[in-house]
């Protein structure tokens, strides 16, 4: 259980979103998600992240102005499954293929282990749900090469196999696109996430901020991709 900000714009400054992701962890809903926090952003395809197992609140203001980037990811966690610690903070990422991802998660996977023990995480109980759903995440790049369809599949797998899900609400981004899922099977309020776009950017959040009427909720069951152009395409969850 988490809170989540994901940005695809052009030069997007990371300060101009720990406050909200700090207000999100400490005040809002289910509050408080003080079990580790993470930022990460792309700036000219180079990957820049932090992580610190301490609450958002109680960071130390590393940011300046000169840290912004294309895409950037902000996640302050609520410990589900696995242990509070630095290597189950959000967000994750992986090369595949010499294409870096970064990932994040809301909602709870508690019997993920019906994925099956092929995947290595599984023996290893310190391991997050959200980790072994990227896991699945990347096995299907390696297949499909396609970011949009290899989370479709991956959510579409995981509802067929589990049955203790409360939801798999992801954001996940190559660099360029932004791909975000709204999968809940419980709790509607707290697993809302809604979007909006302002000129080149587009905000993708847990909770609604900032003096703006014309927040997006994301439908359930669906994927949407997000590119720089406001091309917004919307694919169907089949489950």
């Amino acid at each position: 259980m988490c809170r989540m900000i994901a940005v695809i714009g052009k030069n997007e400054k990371v300060n101009s979103y720990i406050d909200e992701m700090k207000n999100q962890a400490l005040n809002g809903r289910h509050k408080e998600h003080g079990d580790g926090y993470g930022i990460s952003y792309f700036r000219n395809g180079s990957l820049h992240t932090r992580k610190e197992s301490c609450a958002i609140w109680e960071r130390k203001n590393i940011y300046t102005d000169e840290d912004f980037g294309n895409i950037i990811f902000l996640h302050a966690r609520k410990a589900g499954l696995g242990k509070v610690d630095l290597n189950n903070v959000h967000p994750f990422s992986s090369v595949v293929d010499e294409k870096t991802f970064i990932f994040m998660h809301n909602g709870t996977v508690s019997d993920i282990k019906k994925m099956g023990m092929r995947l290595k995480q599984l023996n290893n109980d310190s391991i997050t749900d959200s980790q072994i759903c990227f896991e699945i995440f990347q096995n299907k790049y390696q297949l499909c090469n396609d970011i949009e369809k290899s989370l479709k599949i991956t959510i579409e797998e995981i509802a067929k196999n589990c049955e203790d899900i409360s939801a798999l609400n992801i954001a996940i981004s190559d660099g360029e696109k932004l791909v975000v899922s709204r999968c809940f099977f419980d709790m509607e309020e707290y697993y809302e996430i809604f979007y909006r776009t302002d000129d080149n950017t587009t905000v993708v959040s847990t909770e609604k901020f900032g003096d703006y009427s014309d927040w997006v909720l994301l439908e359930n069951k669906n994927i949407y991709v997000f590119e720089t152009d406001k091309n917004i395409k919307k694919l169907d969850i089949n489950i």
